[in-house]
């Protein structure tokens, strides 16, 4: 599993997601483009669970949208697409506002 750092760009599907990188592990195995595609493995958010699926990237727009986030990547497939578990980091995943 390779570890990624970044910003979500895009919302490509109610699934995908395209990430900035802006950080990558010590220890990846695989050599990695500026923006990745991520396919999420497993889409559990609490404001998803009530969402019609054709509105779910809408929703997602509202939710992920230039957010930091984290993420495990395996091997990409076929398309290029790489899979893994992405974790919204920073104030907006705890709910509270940071003041500098």
């Amino acid at each position: 599993m390779d570890r990624i750092k970044g910003a979500v760009v895009e919302i490509i599907s109610a699934d995908t997601i395209l990430v900035e990188v802006a950080f990558i592990g010590n220890f990846n195995a695989h050599r990695l483009p500026d923006v990745v595609k991520i396919r999420f493995s497993d889409l559990s958010p609490p404001y998803l669970r009530s969402v019609p699926p054709d509105e779910a990237v809408s929703v997602l727009n509202k939710k992920l949208l230039g957010q930091k986030v984290s993420s495990n990547i395996g091997a990409p497939d076929q398309e290029g697409v790489f899979r893994g578990k992405v974790v919204c980091e920073g104030s907006f995943y705890r709910g509270k506002k940071k003041f500098l």
